[in-house]
């Protein structure tokens, strides 16, 4: 299983919005991914999970994921939370993501 800590960057924290954002996203990989807060955990792939973890902004969360595309998905979901929702294949998006602790 891969892991990566992020900081959730909105100043809002996760809010509906960028819930949306992260489980359309997480969508999109072939892999099982979950957001652990404290010591609560959600399914990337449920709105109401990932509301229910309370995340306020600059809380920091770890993504766990596991499958054939789990590394990818990490990155992309990284950049959602922290506030940088740069496309996963820019150089610079993945450059920055990778000073995490992945």
């Amino acid at each position: 299983m891969s892991e990566r800590r992020v900081t959730a960057g909105d100043a809002a924290g996760l809010h509906a919005r960028q819930a949306a954002r992260v489980v359309r996203l997480a969508s999109r990989y072939e892999a099982r991914v979950s957001v652990r807060c404290a010591e609560r955990t959600a399914d990337a792939g449920s709105l109401l999970e990932l509301l229910s973890l309370g995340v306020g902004p600059g809380t920091q969360v770890t993504l766990q994921a596991e499958g054939p595309e789990a590394d990818a998905a990490l990155v992309a979901l990284a950049l959602e939370l922290s506030g940088r929702p740069e496309e996963p294949g820019d150089d610079a998006a993945v450059a920055a993501s990778s000073t995490g602790d992945g």
